[in-house]
C-alpha cells in the first residue's frame, strides 16, 4: 500500500491529466474518487462540490488551484490530522460573519422614503 503522501501525489497526477486535456469536469471526479480510495484521505463533499462551481463556469485556473491545494498534512484548529484541504487558523483571527460585526447594513434595514 502507499503512503499518504505518495497516494495524494498520484491523484493528483491522474487530475492534472484531465486538465491538460481541458476536461474541467473529470479533473475534479477522479481528484475527489481517488482520495476516496486510500484510508487516510478524504475529501470534504462541500470542496467537491465548490469545485464543481467553478466547472460550471469554465474556470481552468481555479479548477488547477483545487487540485493543487491539496497539501500532505495540515492541521486543524484543533491541532489533529485534517485529510482535506484546510489551512491554519487561530481562533483569534477567524471571525465568522454575524450581524454584530457585518460593516454596512443591508438595503432591507435602511428605512424606505416615499417620493
Amino acid at each position: 500500500m502507499r503512503t499518504r503522501e505518495e497516494h495524494l501525489e498520484w491523484c493528483k497526477e491522474r487530475a492534472r491529466e484531465y486538465l491538460a486535456e481541458g476536461d474541467l469536469l473529470n479533473a475534479v471526479a477522479s481528484m475527489a474518487s481517488d482520495m476516496e480510495k486510500h484510508p487516510e484521505c478524504g475529501v470534504n463533499k462541500f470542496l467537491v462540490m465548490a469545485a464543481m462551481l467553478h466547472v460550471a463556469n469554465y474556470d481552468t485556473v481555479s479548477v488547477r488551484r483545487w487540485v493543487e491545494g491539496f497539501r500532505s498534512r495540515s492541521v486543524s484548529m484543533s491541532g489533529s490530522i485534517c485529510p482535506t484541504i484546510g489551512t491554519k487558523k487561530s481562533a483569534t483571527t477567524y471571525r465568522p460573519r454575524t450581524p454584530s460585526n457585518w460593516r454596512t447594513a443591508t438595503r432591507l434595514d435602511r428605512p424606505h422614503r416615499l417620493a
